[in-house]
C-alpha cells in the first residue's frame, strides 16, 4: 500500500495490530493521509468562499495534497 493511501491515524492495539470493530470484524483504519491532507487544505480553501466554488475548492484540495504528498515521498525540504 503506497503511503498516500495509509491511514493517518490508525487505531491499533496494544500489539501494533489494527484493532477490529463491529459485526463484520473491519479494521479500523479511519481517513487515509491523502483523504486527511486534502481535508484540511479545503478548509482553506473554503474560508475565500467568495472566491471559490464548493467544485473548484475540492478538486484543488485534491491536487495540492497529491502534490504534498509527491514532495514527501522525494524527502523534500526539510
Amino acid at each position: 500500500m503506497e503511503n498516500a493511501n495509509m491511514p493517518a491515524m490508525p487505531i491499533v492495539n496494544s500489539n501494533g495490530v489494527a484493532a477490529l470493530y463491529g459485526i463484520n470484524q473491519m479494521a479500523a483504519d479511519g481517513l487515509s493521509k491523502r483523504e486527511m491532507i486534502a481535508m484540511h487544505i479545503m478548509c482553506g480553501i473554503a474560508s475565500d468562499h467568495a472566491r471559490f466554488t464548493p467544485e473548484h475548492g475540492a478538486e484543488h484540495a485534491v491536487l495540492y495534497a497529491d502534490a504534498l504528498l509527491a514532495e514527501l515521498e522525494k524527502g523534500g525540504a526539510s
